[in-house]
């Protein structure tokens, strides 16, 4: 049996304004992402990895092409099924740690307490479970960031997307990020795609794809393996 195919992109591009103020964000793209991948979008800011992250997502709808999710549905069958991590803080300053993790399992549907028992598990599957009962401002933006790797995974997604998660981040507290969304997409056998200008944040993936000026290249990595 072929992997599952979990999000597959067919001539995709995006425009933003017409006319003479047209600019192509992301060219013509085809794209395949099965279950497991471990992929780093590559490229300077405003090459296009965001576009292409939020299409992936659902967030924003091409301008021509199409993305679908053979495995997932659509509309989508399972709400958590894809997940995405910003950059910028996402946590809602006014909740608790782990009421932060639990608001996607409640606005579910799924009863308080199973939310908060899935929640304490995230925290825990992180090592974060010391941080349950501060609010975000009590938190560094290293935590913070693995905090919402936390509010992805207890979701059990099938697709992690991060937009460049360490940009605010020092090299330190980037690298914990980055191990804790590997290690969730371990655990759910998810595909991870993380879009980044940090090479040392791309060296922990296997497969790069090169985006520039809207164009997505596939790279090779450092050890000099076709990615």
């Amino acid at each position: 049996m072929g992997a599952e195919v979990v999000a597959k992109a067919i001539q995709v591009s995006v425009t933003y304004a017409t006319g003479a103020r047209a600019r192509m964000a992301l060219a013509p793209t085809d794209l395949q992402i099965q279950r497991g991948d471990r992929i780093a979008l590559i490229g300077p800011s405003g090459s296009g990895k965001s576009t292409l992250l939020h299409c992936l997502s659902g967030l924003i709808s091409p301008s021509s092409g199409v993305v679908t999710w053979p495995t997932l549905g659509r509309p989508i069958k399972h709400p958590g099924a894809i997940a995405t991590v910003f950059q910028a803080p996402s946590l809602i300053s006014a909740l608790t740690v782990v009421e932060n993790v639990e608001l996607p399992l409640l606005i579910q549907g799924l009863k308080p307490a199973e939310a908060r028992v899935r929640a304490h598990q995230a925290l825990r599957e992180l090592n974060l479970e010391f941080l349950t009962a501060r609010l975000p401002e009590e938190l560094s933006g290293g935590q913070s960031q693995r905090v919402a790797v936390a509010r992805v995974i207890v979701g059990s997604p099938q697709l992690i997307l991060a937009d460049e998660p360490t940009g605010q981040l020092d090299a330190a507290a980037g690298t914990l990020v980055v191990e804790a969304l590997l290690h969730c997409a371990e655990v759910h056998h998810a595909a991870l795609i993380v879009a980044t200008h940090d090479q040392h944040v791309a060296d922990h993936f296997p497969i790069h794809l090169l985006v520039d000026d809207g164009h997505v290249a596939m790279g090779i990595n450092e050890e000099g393996r076709q990615s």
